[in-house]
C-alpha cells in the first residue's frame, strides 16, 4: 500500500515538474516575443512564482493554478497601426516557444541517452501545453492565447478593447506629460476620456477602476491648485493586468 501510494505520488510530483517546465518554455516566449515588438514586460508568473524587476516572491494566488502561468506586459509607447500585429506577436510567442522547444528536445533525447528520460516528455509537454493554450477559452487567470487570437483576427471591438489595456501604461505616461508641461485642462480631458473608455470596457477590473479614477482625482485637484503634482503614474499603472 505505501509503496503504491510513493509509486503515485512520485508520478504526480514528475507529471507537475514536466508542466511547470512546458510553463516556463512557454512564458518565456511571451516575454521574449513582447520585448521585441515593443512591450514592457512588467511581471512573468510560473507555477507559484511570481516575477518582477525588483522581486521575486511566492504568488498569493497559487491556489488558481500550480502549473500555469502569465505574462503581464504593456506598450512601451503608445500603439500605432501596427498594435494589431504586435498584440499577435505578443500572444503567438507562447505556444510557438513550446512548438518549438518540443522538436528541440526531442533531437537531444535519440542524441544523449541521458537526456532521454527527461527530453522526450518535456517534448509532450511542450505540444499538449502549447496545443492547449491555443484553444479559445477563459480560465480563472483570463482569456487563453487562442482567445486572444481570435479578437484580433475577428472581434474588433474585443480587439481594440485588448489594446486599450495594453496601452494604459502608454498612455498615462502621455497625459503626465501634459501635466508637467502645463498643459493641465486637456490632460484631465484625456483621463477622463481614458477612464470612460476602460470603465466600459469589457476586460475592465475593479483595480483598474479605481487606479485611474484615482489618476483623475489627482489631475483635477492639480488643476483646481490644491496638489502640486499628479501621482506617479507608475502607481497607477500598476494595478491594469492583462486578462
Amino acid at each position: 500500500m505505501l509503496s503504491t501510494l510513493v509509486l503515485y505520488g512520485t508520478a504526480a510530483l514528475t507529471l507537475i515538474a514536466f508542466l511547470l517546465a512546458a510553463t516556463f518554455i512557454h512564458e518565456l516566449g511571451h516575454a521574449t516575443a513582447g520585448s521585441i515588438v515593443g512591450f514592457e514586460i512588467r511581471a512573468v508568473r510560473v507555477g507559484p512564482v511570481l516575477l518582477r524587476r525588483r522581486d521575486v516572491q511566492v504568488w498569493r494566488g497559487m491556489k488558481r493554478g500550480l502549473t500555469s502561468g502569465f505574462v503581464l506586459g504593456q506598450f512601451r509607447q503608445l500603439p500605432g497601426r501596427m498594435a494589431p500585429w504586435q498584440c499577435f506577436a505578443f500572444s503567438i510567442g507562447g505556444p510557438l516557444a513550446n512548438f518549438l522547444a518540443a522538436p528541440v528536445l526531442l533531437w537531444f533525447s535519440f542524441h544523449f541517452t541521458i537526456a532521454e528520460t527527461v527530453c522526450s516528455p518535456l517534448s509532450v509537454a511542450c505540444v499538449f501545453f502549447g496545443a492547449i493554450n491555443l484553444i479559445p477559452m477563459k480560465t480563472k487567470l483570463g482569456y487563453s492565447d487562442g482567445a486572444k487570437i481570435c479578437w484580433l483576427l475577428f472581434n474588433r471591438r474585443k480587439r481594440n478593447e485588448w489594446i486599450l489595456l495594453l496601452s494604459i501604461k502608454a498612455r498615462i505616461n502621455s497625459i503626465a506629460a501634459l501635466a508637467t508641461h502645463g498643459q493641465l485642462e486637456q490632460a484631465v480631458c484625456d483621463a477622463k476620456s481614458l477612464f470612460a473608455e476602460y470603465k466600459t470596457s469589457s476586460l475592465n477590473n475593479t483595480k483598474g477602476i479605481e487606479a485611474l479614477k484615482g489618476f483623475q482625482a489627482s489631475l483635477e485637484n492639480q488643476l483646481a491648485g490644491t496638489t502640486a503634482s499628479p501621482e506617479a503614474p507608475g502607481n497607477h499603472a500598476a494595478a491594469l493586468s492583462d486578462p
